[in-house]
This record gives structure tokens, C-alpha cells and sequence, in this order.
């Protein structure tokens, strides 16, 4: 094993080569094969100091490649002599490990000296492997933050696969509606075109008679044969018009099932301001659904969650008082949870998601199903109930800005 007073510059190999092995391929030293293995240790023993001696000693490339980062203050004069290797290297290096190596007999100046040498070389040591941790560290940490960006784009692509899906949905139960409606139309319409047939036939067979007569009548000349048949044919043409406007007014028109749109907000107001929250509540005809435990969490995070529940229900109890055309439903999670406010009360529902299905889903979903006319406010601060409820029309709001009108 060498001397301590080159385990400095060995630990400073073998970590900067770790650190450089993980640059660009372009920029990435040759690795010596002998301290491949080495890079993964996490504590280095004496033998995998050895071997990292033996390489700086034998590998001229490699120490070639160490001489440019070592330096006294941090490695040693030690260290830069076996790394450098001026002229007279050896003599020097063998002086300085004697002088390391020498035992202490007494105390004194030159002891305290070499002492104070030997606890340098051990702070220095210190700092090195703290920065190794605070590095580890800071890659961890970027990792993480890489997870959660990770994480957030899968939530991002399953709200607009919920999204897109929903939407199917929708299209498909419009297009079912159409189609039975068409066959309705289409069967008045040919109980409609029966009856013009028979018209028409009635028609014909009145004309034809009229004509016979006319044909073997003596007291009839062909002009009043020709003003007779005129009649005939501008009553018919008149029968074809009633017939057409009857057959356009039983046939219904199928009318598009519009999509719900945000409300439009007054220029000026920003979106996360309370002014914004105020003025949705103004609003005639809207409904407001609130995701409970996300408001509850925020405002009143301290309390048992059947106390969150009553104070929720109570402020909205007061606000909808505030505003009587505006109807609110408080959504929960689960339905088996103890004491809770049920059914209607002042313009308040509370509503609780069945088993298996999260309060965000549930939320979700009744922006869907309600009418498409009705506009909705949506109260929650999570992104994915954001995402999902403005993706079908409705106005989104933070749990703070109700928070702050509930005050």
C-alpha cells in the first residue's frame, strides 16, 4: 500500500475520472482498463488505492491527463511530484514520506508541524468527499424533477385521453339521436308522399272525367274545353303547392346539439383574481361545483374531515344566499365516510363519489353530462380537474379565490 500522503491525489483520480466519465463521448478521456472497474466503488479500499498507484506510476497517457488538474493545496506537494515528476521527483518524494512515515517521539515544533500537515490533508479530504455528496445530491435531485415532469406530462395525456374518449362518447350518443330522428322524418314523410299520390290520382281521374264529358257534350265548344281544362290545371298546380308546404312543415329539422364555451370574462380581470370568482357567481342560471377536500385542505387543513365538510357546506349555505340564482354541489370523496351534510339545502348539494371512482373523475364527468347550455364554474386547484372540466367548456377557478369570498 503507499504512503498516506498520496491518498489524497488517489482519491482525486479515481473521482475525477468518475466525473469525466460521464461527459460526451467526444470530450471523454481513455479510460485505463485497470480502473474501470474502481469507478463504480462507493468507498475506496486500500487495494483499489494500490491499483489506482500502480496505474499513475505505469500509464504516462493517464498521468499526463491527471497533471493538469492536481495542485499543492488540495493534493500535496507529495501528490504533484508523483503525479508532475520534475526532475529530482524521487529524491524529493522519498524525503517527504519519511518524513510522513517518521514516528512521534516527542512533542514539539516539528511535530506539531507534521500534525498539523497530516489534519490539513484530512480537512482537505473532508471537503472533497462533501462536494462528491453535494453533487450526488444535486443529481438526484434532477432526477426527481425530471420524474415529476415525466409524471405530469402522463397526467397531461390521460386527461385528454379521458378527454378525447368523452368526447367519442358524446358524438356517438348525438349521431344514435339523429338517426332515430331521420327515421321519423322519413316516415312521415312517406305518409305524407302517400297522401300526395292519392291527391294526385284524384286529381287525374277528376280531370279525365271532366274532359269525357266535355269530349261527348254537343252544347260545349272547344273553348270553353279549352278554358275548362286551364281550371283544371291551375287547381292542380295549387293542390302541389299545399301538398309541398305540408310535406316541408312535417319534416323536422334536426338542429345541432351546440357545445358549452367558457363564459367570456369583462376585459381587465385576471383569471387567478377573486374579482374573476365574484363575477362567475353573478352570473344567472350557473352551476358551481366545487372539488371538496382540495377546498377544505387549503382553508382548513387542521380540522377532522367531517368538520371540513360542515364548514364548506355552511360558507356555501351563505354565499349562494348572496347569489339565489346560482346552485352549488359540493363533490367528495367517497361515499362511505361518516356524518355528512346530505341532500338539499339553501341552493348546497353535497354529492360523494361512488366506490372505486375519485372525486376528480366524478367532477369530470358531470361537466359532460349536464346540459351543454348550462354554464359551469369549477372550483379546484388541481390540474388535472383544471384541464379536464375547461376541456368541456366550463370556467375554472382556484380553491384560494372562493376561499377568499367565503371570508
Amino acid at each position: 500500500m503507499p504512503s498516506d500522503l498520496l491518498r489524497p491525489v488517489l482519491q482525486f483520480a479515481i473521482a475525477e475520472l468518475r466525473r469525466a466519465s460521464k461527459r460526451p463521448v467526444p470530450t471523454r478521456p481513455t479510460i485505463p482498463a485497470q480502473l474501470g472497474p474502481i469507478l463504480k466503488f462507493t468507498n475506496l479500499p486500500d487495494r483499489a488505492l494500490a491499483t489506482t498507484h500502480d496505474v499513475i506510476d505505469t500509464d504516462p497517457e493517464f498521468r499526463r491527463w491527471l497533471a493538469d488538474r492536481v495542485n499543492e493545496a488540495d493534493h500535496g506537494r507529495a501528490g504533484v511530484l508523483f503525479v508532475r515528476r520534475p526532475d529530482g521527483w524521487h529524491d524529493d518524494l522519498d524525503r517527504l514520506t519519511a518524513a510522513w512515515d517518521e514516528p512521534i517521539i516527542e512533542t514539539g515544533t516539528d511535530d506539531t508541524k507534521r500534525l498539523q500537515r497530516r489534519l490539513d490533508v484530512a480537512d482537505r479530504a473532508r471537503e472533497r468527499a462533501e462536494a462528491e455528496r453535494d453533487e450526488a445530491v444535486a443529481e438526484l435531485d434532477g432526477i426527481r424533477r425530471q420524474l415529476d415532469a415525466v409524471e405530469a406530462q402522463r397526467d397531461e395525456l390521460r386527461a385528454r385521453h379521458d378527454s378525447a374518449a368523452t368526447e367519442l362518447e358524446n358524438v356517438a350518443a348525438e349521431r344514435r339521436q339523429a338517426i332515430a330522428e331521420l327515421k321519423k322524418t322519413e316516415e312521415i314523410l312517406a305518409k305524407h308522399l302517400s297522401q300526395k299520390r292519392q291527391l294526385e290520382t284524384q286529381i287525374q281521374a277528376m280531370t279525365a272525367a271532366q274532359l269525357g264529358q266535355t269530349t261527348i257534350a254537343p252544347t260545349l265548344d272547344d273553348a270553353t274545353v279549352r278554358q275548362l281544362a286551364a281550371t283544371l290545371r291551375q287547381a292542380l298546380d295549387d293542390t302541389m303547392i299545399i301538398v309541398d308546404d305540408l310535406e316541408t312543415r312535417a319534416t323536422p329539422t334536426i338542429a345541432p346539439i351546440p357545445r358549452r364555451t367558457p363564459l367570456p370574462l369583462p376585459p381587465g380581470l385576471l383569471d387567478d383574481s377573486v374579482d374573476v370568482a365574484d363575477y362567475l357567481l353573478g352570473v344567472p342560471g350557473l352551476t358551481l361545483l366545487v372539488d371538496g377536500y382540495n377546498v377544505t385542505k387549503e382553508a382548513q387543513p387542521r380540522l377532522e374531515l367531517d368538520e371540513q365538510r360542515r364548514w364548506l357546506h355552511e360558507r356555501l349555505v351563505g354565499l349562494t344566499a348572496r347569489n339565489p340564482n346560482v346552485t352549488a354541489t359540493i363533490v367528495w370523496d367517497g361515499a362511505d365516510v361518516g356524518p355528512h351534510p346530505t341532500g338539499n339545502d339553501k341552493g348546497v348539494r353535497n354529492r360523494f363519489s361512488p366506490d372505486g371512482v375519485e372525486a376528480d373523475d366524478e367532477l369530470i364527468a358531470m361537466v359532460e353530462r349536464i346540459d351543454q347550455r348550462t354554464p359551469i364554474c369549477v372550483v379546484s386547484s388541481d390540474q388535472r380537474v383544471r384541464r379536464g372540466c375547461a376541456a368541456g367548456g366550463a370556467n375554472v377557478v382556484h380553491s384560494r379565490q372562493l376561499i377568499a369570498l367565503c371570508d
